[in-house]
Parts: C-alpha cells; structure tokens; sequence
C-alpha cells in the first residue's frame, strides 16, 4: 500500500465548493505517478516507449462531500494484477473517516499495434509493492 496526505485546492471545486469528480481521479493518477516517482527507475520503466499504458476503466464513489480545504489522506492499493493489466484502488480519508473510493484499470499495450501486451517481470515486481 501507498499513502499520501493532501488537501483539496478550490480549483478543484465546483461551484459549492465540492470536489470536482474528475479531479477525485485526477489526484488518483497523481498519487500513482507519486509512488512510480519514489522507485527512481520505476517511471521510465512505465512510460517505455515499447508499450503503454491507459486507462480502460475507471469508476468512483464518494460516501461523503469533499470541500475545499479539507485535509486528506489518500492510499493506493493493487486489487488485481492480471497477464496484461491490473486494477488500483485509491480510498481517500478525511479525518480518519471513508470520504470516497476509486478504482482504475490499466492495460498495457504494444505502441505499435496497440494490442494487449504481457506485463513484463519488472512491472509486475513494482506493482506488488501496492499488495
């Protein structure tokens, strides 16, 4: 698991001062281009120019209203790690308490014939880190 401690800047607000839902996804990107930014290496190593690596599908819940300001707490977690993609789940906190949850799937593919393309060892080594 990875965690980081943040809070939510107006700009990410609507007009009631409550996270933006795409900005709940953007900081879920932010907080794993975080952890791969920390392994040195771990960056290049997804962002080869061999494969790529988008996102397939991506969903959120929020159980309770973010505002701006507000001071939280984010983890992020491998669920799945398949031959050719896995699966991350961000819970985000504030005070402790459940405020919202995302999951998104990635899929790695050939930049040439952007067909699905087996996660090599060294990927899959970094993502168990987030088990």
């Amino acid at each position: 698991m990875y965690h980081l401690s943040t809070w939510i800047y107006l700009a990410e607000t609507d007009a009631t001062g409550v996270i933006f839902f795409p900005k709940l996804l953007e900081k879920c990107m932010a907080i794993f281009e975080m952890f791969l930014s920390e392994k040195k290496s771990s960056l290049k190593i997804f962002f080869d120019h061999k494969y790529f690596f988008p996102v397939v599908q991506a969903e959120a819940r929020f159980t309770s209203p973010i505002y701006a300001s507000d001071a939280i707490d984010i983890t992020l977690e491998v669920e799945k790690i398949g031959s050719s993609s896995v699966s991350f789940v961000y819970k985000f906190y504030k005070e402790k308490t459940a405020v919202a949850e995302a999951k998104i799937t990635h899929v790695l593919i050939d930049s040439k014939t952007r067909k699905k393309y087996p996660l090599p060892q060294k990927i899959i080594a970094i993502l168990q880190e987030l088990k």
